[in-house]
């Protein structure tokens, strides 16, 4: 997981259908460190919280969807400084 955005995240979770896992706080420009998942997607739930609001982003459902091949992927999420979008995209790492 990755802050690219204008603001600290104070408390970050991702969800998959089958787990969830909780980062906490990540810094601007800071990422975590990898963690292994049994099954992710390109696309995943998010709870990030960050300058007193709450970011919410639910997927609808994952039919047609395919997992990730194993491999190291990061999720780089930012909130812009007027604290009123949070943007994620994914990349996979060498």
């Amino acid at each position: 997981m990755e802050n690219a955005g204008a603001v600290p995240l104070e408390a970050v979770s991702i969800g998959f259908p089958q787990e969830t896992e909780e980062y906490g706080a990540i810094g601007v420009g800071e990422a975590s460190e990898y963690r292994e998942v049994d099954t992710a997607y390109r696309y995943a739930a998010f709870q990030v919280e960050a300058g007193g609001e709450s970011f919410v982003r639910t997927p609808i459902d994952y039919v047609g969807e395919t997992p990730l091949r194993p491999g190291r992927y990061t999720f780089v999420l930012g909130v812009d400084q007027g604290l009123t979008e949070l943007t994620v995209e994914l990349r996979q790492d060498e």
